[in-house]
């Protein structure tokens, strides 16, 4: 599904069409796997609400996804990164509080967000490939990566 979404979005806009922009959340645990919460129905249930707000924030024509284990990915048709930019800026606060209200008492987590906006390259694996690397060069740093 993924891969036709974006596959789409990319032609629309080499067409003239409005641009779109891709947006990586990557929540990493203390030990490095996803938030570090111990059990599964707890960690199910923080995803959950995290998954929900997301869904809150997402445009009515953009589409979210589960990426991996502690990845979400987020199209957000019809935008520009500087759009994008100030709407993930108020998710992370949303994002921050759901992860302080929803985790267990004591749980050490970090965020890191990359976004990168379509450039008319065809290729859309290009696109996912710059919000990967951008994220694995962040190393532990928390932060909103704009690529």
């Amino acid at each position: 599904y993924l891969p036709t979404i974006l596959a789409r979005e990319c032609e629309a806009f080499a067409a003239g069409g409005e641009g779109f922009c891709v947006v990586l959340l990557r929540l990493v645990g203390k030990a490095g796997f996803a938030l570090g919460i111990d059990g599964e129905e707890a960690r199910n249930h923080v995803l959950q609400r995290i998954a929900a707000t997301l869904g809150e924030h997402a445009g009515a024509g953009d589409h979210l996804f589960r990426y991996t284990d502690q990845d979400f990915l987020l199209v957000e048709v019809d935008s520009t990164q500087a759009h994008s930019s100030e709407r993930i800026s108020r998710l992370w606060r949303r994002l921050d509080e759901t992860l302080r209200t929803e985790a267990p008492a004591g749980t050490q987590y970090s965020m890191r967000v990359a976004l990168t906006a379509a450039d008319g390259h065809p290729d859309y694996q290009r696109l996912l490939r710059r919000l990967e690397f951008a994220l694995a060069s962040a190393g532990g740093e928390e932060g909103l990566l704009i690529v």
